[in-house]
């Protein structure tokens, strides 16, 4: 399960520098309490000023339905709505 968490990091990192082109990689979500995990697509709004992820866990139990809450994250301030 640390491995999915690493590959949501990685891809958190690779997503948030698509969004501004040539930007610097940085982290959005610093909060050690919940998973982060992104669908497969459609995870931007059509601004791309948002990334929308969801809190599923990590023990096993993962799917967007057991998800605690699902979130987006403001690309540009690090401003995170609960959906």
């Amino acid at each position: 399960m640390k491995k999915s968490l690493l590959f949501f990091r990685i891809g958190l990192f690779v997503l948030a520098g698509i969004s501004t082109l040539f930007s610097a990689e940085r982290q959005l979500t610093f909060n050690t309490d919940v998973n982060n995990a992104l669908d497969n697509n459609l995870n931007f709004s059509p601004d791309n000023k948002w990334l929308c992820y969801d809190t599923r866990p990590l023990d096993g139990m993962g799917g967007l339905e057991n998800s605690l809450t699902i979130e987006k994250v403001n690309v540009e301030t690090g401003q995170i709505v609960v959906i």
